[in-house]
């Protein structure tokens, strides 16, 4: 490997897929400020910074991904302090 790496795109639309992405997300960083919803669109929304699973064999690197969960109708918080940012 020469330091290059190929992005990877996801998609979960079932129980399966799911564990694929939540083994990516496996000790993810997730700033509050980069966490949002768009009610207009259905959307979750955050950025977050994850180890890169998939560089099996290499010296394990993070990168920041950008992940979306569509359907969403409602969005509850509990003891996040959104002033502590």
């Amino acid at each position: 490997m020469n330091g290059e790496f190929t992005p990877i795109r996801l998609r979960a639309e079932d129980a399966e897929d799911l564990k694929i992405v939540s083994a990516c997300l496996q000790d993810a960083i997730v700033p509050i400020t980069e966490i949002g919803w768009l009610p207009d669109d259905q959307s979750f929304v955050m950025v977050v910074n994850r180890f890169r699973w998939e560089a099996a064999g290499a010296v394990l690197t993070r990168t920041n991904c950008a992940v979306t969960v569509q359907g969403v109708t409602g969005v509850k918080r509990r003891a996040i302090d959104l002033g502590n940012r």
